[in-house]
């Protein structure tokens, strides 16, 4: 019964690993490198792209920064 528990345990943590979500096309005011928006509130978008089917966004959260290093950091952040 051990076996069985840690077999399936390593199972699920092989899919959670490999089973990685990609986001691309992403879009702000439909196109793809906007300088200059004047718009308070853009429109976003974007696409998921997973090996796995029936993949399914829950959350998301957007980080604006003038440099991707504040972004990682998560400081300086304008939005």
């Amino acid at each position: 019964m051990k076996k069985t528990i840690t077999l399936l345990l390593i199972q699920l943590f092989t899919i959670a690993c490999f089973s990685q979500v990609r986001v691309k096309q992403v879009l702000c005011e439909n196109t793809t490198n906007p300088i200059g928006i004047d718009i308070a509130q853009p429109q976003l978008s974007w696409q998921l792209q997973s090996a796995t089917r029936n993949t399914l966004q829950t959350a998301y959260e957007i980080r604006v920064a003038e440099n991707s290093t504040d972004i990682a950091k998560g400081k300086n952040l304008l939005w």
